[in-house]
């Protein structure tokens, strides 16, 4: 177990000086037993997808993304707005979708506004610490909150696209 410092107790603490947990460790009963099950070579050749399956499976996701995005480009919108336009012109359903948002999206654009959006909450931090005022935790909450819920509208976005 790890020992906090008043200053985390009390939410003041930066981010930056909180411990990593330690190494975790795993205790056995006295009384445990174990039972073992013999394996079917067949069950256990089909259980999980090869190496082959797996590339199928991202060439056909790399070719309905640049089919979307064919789509997406000549849309008179941008964004998720030409993604709105064509579901409501029925040119794509949700289920086409799901799995490949982040290719259409751009994985490197969602890492930096990750990037973005730590740096920033951790200047705020900063910022708010030399303040020495009583409600700190409940500032830097507003803040940290306002940062991260454009990420959560996207998240229901994307949440309701599954349904």
């Amino acid at each position: 177990m790890t020992r906090c410092s008043i200053a985390q107790v009390a939410g003041r603490a930066l981010l930056e000086e909180w411990q990593q947990p330690s190494n975790k460790k795993v205790a056995f009963s006295m009384y445990s037993h174990c039972k073992v099950y013999r394996i079917d070579v067949q069950i256990e050749r089909e259980k999980s997808y090869t190496k082959s399956d797996h590339k199928k499976f991202q060439q056909k996701a790399f070719r309905d993304c640049a089919c979307i995005q064919a789509m997406m480009e000549k849309c008179p919108y941008d964004g998720g707005h030409a993604i709105r336009y064509l579901m409501i012109n029925k040119l794509i359903k949700p289920e086409d979708l799901l799995g490949i948002e982040g290719l259409l999206t751009g994985y490197k654009k969602v890492a930096y506004e990750r990037i973005k959006n730590s740096a920033l909450v951790l200047k705020a931090q900063k910022k708010l610490c030399r303040t020495y005022e009583e409600d700190l935790g409940a500032k830097f909450a507003v803040i940290a909150r306002a940062n991260s819920s454009r990420a959560g509208k996207k998240a229901r976005l994307r949440a309701g696209l599954a349904a």
